[in-house]
């Protein structure tokens, strides 16, 4: 299994947006992604949650692009533009956080 939600949250945790669509089509893509070729990715625990910050978002949209090139079918692609566009709004909105929710 894996992500079962990606959302875009405030301070206090409340959701502000989610990503609509299978976010399991993005499985095999993060699996390939190792702590060698990543200072983000490689980090989301497809197990339990995992919460980024407005200053990480730089360095994860780098990653992020990187990965949707690699995304097959256009499910995995129309959930990877979702969780980019999520990521663009966290770096650009104070006290937001993009957070996976793991199985």
């Amino acid at each position: 299994m894996g992500l079962v939600q990606v959302a875009l949250v405030d301070e206090t945790g409340r959701t502000e947006q989610c990503v609509n669509g299978n976010t399991h089509a993005l499985d095999s893509a993060l699996a390939a992604v190792t702590p060698e070729n990543s200072k983000c990715l490689a980090y989301i625990d497809p197990f339990g949650d995992t919460v980024f910050n407005q200053l990480q978002m730089g360095p994860f949209l780098d990653e992020w692009a990187a990965l949707e090139r690699t995304l097959v079918g256009d499910e995995a692609q129309a959930v990877g533009r979702q969780v980019r566009d999520l990521a663009m709004r966290c770096q650009v909105e104070p006290h937001t956080y993009l957070r996976f929710f793991g199985d």
